[in-house]
C-alpha cells in the first residue's frame, strides 16, 4: 500500500548554531520531491539531551493533530531520493543495529534481520497513525522523567523492548539514515545509493 499522500515529514530546530541552515536544506529536499512536511523553529533547549527528549512529545502532538502517518527527521538530514520504504503499511520504521551487519558493533551484539528487540538510531523514524504506534510514543514519553540524562535513542529502545504492542515494524537499511561522519561503514556507501543522508555529529551543530 502506497501511503505517500498520507504521510507528513516533520522536524524541529532551534535558532542557534547550524540548525537554521540545516532546516533550509531539509525543506528544499522535501519540496523537490513534493513531500508534505511540517518543520518548526522552537526555543533553544538547556542541553542537547533536553532537545532529544522533545522528539517523542513533538511527534505525538503532530500525529494527533494531522491524523496521518508521520516521519520524524533530525534537522541535519536531507532526502536525496524518494523514500518509498517509508510509505509502506507499517506502524513503526527505524534503523536497528541488531538487524544490520557491517557496522562497528558487528560481533559485539547479536544479529537478527528479523530481530524483535531494538537498538536504534533515531534520526529517521516513521510512526503511523495507529494505536500501536501511538502507544509506543506514550510509553517513550513516560520514561523521559525517569532517565533525565539518557538520550532519546536509549529510552526508545527501552520503551520498545519492554512493551508488547504487536507493532508491524520495518527495520530501515543504512541508506535511509546514512551517517557519513559516523564511520567508514557509512561513508563508503556510494552516494548514488543513499536515500536519506544524515550529517550526524552528536549535537555539536548547536555550537557552530
Amino acid at each position: 500500500m502506497d501511503n505517500s499522500k498520507n504521510t507528513i515529514f516533520i522536524s524541529f530546530f532551534t535558532p542557534n548554531g547550524k540548525y537554521p541552515e540545516f532546516a533550509k536544506k531539509l525543506e528544499r529536499s522535501l519540496l523537490r520531491l513534493n513531500l508534505d512536511h511540517d518543520i518548526r523553529e522552537i526555543a533553544p533547549f538547556p542541553s542537547w539531551v533536553n532537545g532529544t527528549h522533545y522528539k517523542p512529545k513533538f511527534t505525538l502532538d503532530l500525529l494527533l493533530k494531522y491524523r496521518k502517518n508521520l516521519v520524524f527527521l533530525d534537522i541535519d538530514t536531507e532526502i536525496w531520493k524518494m523514500p518509498v520504504l517509508l510509505f509502506g503499511d507499517h506502524d513503526f520504521a527505524i534503523y536497528n543495529w541488531y538487524a544490520d551487519k557491517n557496522h562497528h558493533l558487528e560481533g559485539k551484539i547479536p544479529y537478527d534481520i528479523n530481530s524483535k528487540h531494538l537498538l536504534c538510531s533515531s534520526g529517521v523514524m516513521k510512526f503511523a497513525y495507529t494505536a500501536p504506534a501511538i502507544n509506543l510514543l506514550i510509553n517513550w514519553i513516560r520514561l523521559l522523567p525517569q532517565y533525565p540524562t539518557k538520550i532519546d535513542d536509549q529510552l526508545l529502545d527501552l520503551a520498545f523492548n519492554e512493551s508488547n504492542l504487536e507493532l508491524n515494524t520495518l527495520w530501515l537499511p543504512k541508506i535511509y539514515n546514512r551517517m557519513d561522519k559516523h564511520s567508514t561503514f557509512w561513508s563508503e556507501i556510494p552516494e548514488e545509493d543513499v536515500v536519506i543522508n544524515h550529517d550526524f555529529v552528536s549535537g555539536s551543530h548547536r555550537n557552530n
